[in-house]
């Protein structure tokens, strides 16, 4: 990197360091929010200096790391860490850093105190678990799953650790009370119902696709649940679209994906996956709309083209789905399936 641009990114980055250091009060909050007690007390003048000092020392690190001297930065996200203990983001990014160097064990000390210093996320125990089981120790990777899921039962990470150690060592068993243990929880918000379909969907997924599969039934009774509660979080919502896709709720995962566009008209993919949905439901129109709207926003989108001179072509429309073909043809979708759908097009006229 230019020596010009490593001043720019050191503050850049520890503007990112500083929006880290916000504290959550919990990794998964219930709709009738988090209780005054669980909120955070404000920082001390004395603890504020302490987190200042912790700031210059991450700072410091990232200086050290762009000139690779890794040994360098480490000791100085070290002495970060030690100075805002509570960063739980730092704890990870900095065990992920040892377990790409392969000192398994430093990864391990570092999340453990942070787990200590924790109060409530199970999110260290979570990925203590995974260093665990990279280190090869999967008797410890299981009891940092289940010491996750103790700290935090209405957080998602440790459940799904736990379920995934099960699988992974043929303990499917072992797994399926992973979930049970998971689905007994009382106040779930909606991501944790939609992580949890998604265990159930894993946990049967031969059989997931027959309509009698309890676990299909159980895990679309989740993800109808989790619909009807307030949700705003887009990538949440997008995991409840493809959970109703893949449980065979065409109409239901629309919905979802109209439900995130009024959000944000411009997400990626999203009009796509709702055309297609469309088609499979046999709703032209519905397609027909979307694609004209991802070819307002991307003109040069010969799929889109193609797929409007097919719809176009079954509602016998064939001048404008031969003048569609043309444009799919002439954007580069060159196959041989187009050249015969414009014959078609131009004998039907």
């Amino acid at each position: 990197m230019p020596f010009r641009f490593l001043g720019l990114w050191v503050v850049l980055a520890s503007l990112c360091f500083a929006g880290c250091a916000t504290r959550k009060t919990s990794e998964s909050q219930n709709t009738d929010g988090a209780s005054a007690k669980s909120r955070p007390a404000p920082d001390s003048p004395a603890q504020q200096e302490k987190r200042a000092t912790a700031h210059a020392h991450y700072v410091a690190g990232l200086s050290h790391e762009l000139n690779r001297e890794m040994d360098m930065a480490l000791a100085e996200y070290e002495l970060a860490l030690e100075g805002d203990p509570r960063n739980e983001d730092l704890a990870v990014d900095l065990s992920r850093r040892y377990v790409q160097r392969k000192e398994f064990d430093k990864a391990v000390a570092v999340l453990k105190k942070a787990a200590e210093k924790s109060e409530e996320s199970g999110l260290m125990f979570a990925r203590l678990s995974l260093v665990h089981l990279q280190k090869g120790d999967t008797n410890a990777a299981i009891d940092a799953s289940r010491a996750a899921i103790k700290r935090a039962p209405s957080a998602m990470a440790g459940y799904q650790s736990l379920f995934h150690l099960h699988r992974a060592l043929g303990q499917t068993n072992e797994a399926r009370k992973v979930i049970a243990q998971a689905d007994q929880q009382p106040k779930p918000d909606a991501p944790f119902l939609i992580d949890l379909a998604q265990l159930y969907m894993a946990i049967d997924a031969e059989n997931f696709r027959l309509t009698n599969s309890p676990s299909r039934i159980r895990a679309k009774e989740l993800l109808i649940r989790a619909s009807g509660m307030e949700n705003t979080n887009l990538l949440s919502l997008q995991r409840l679209a493809q959970g109703f896709m893949f449980s065979g709720e065409t109409k239901r995962a629309a919905e979802i994906y109209v439900k995130m566009l009024a959000q944000d008209s411009e997400l990626m993919g999203v009009r796509e996956a709702l055309a297609e949905l469309y088609l499979r439901d046999n709703n032209p129109q519905g397609a027909a709309a979307q694609l004209k709207e991802i070819i307002r926003d991307s003109p040069t989108n010969p799929q889109a083209y193609y797929f409007l001179g097919a719809i176009a072509y079954e509602e016998k429309k064939f001048e404008e789905a031969l003048e569609n073909y043309r444009k799919a043809l002439l954007l580069g979708l060159d196959t041989q399936q187009i050249y015969f759908d414009i014959a078609s097009a131009q004998l039907a006229q």
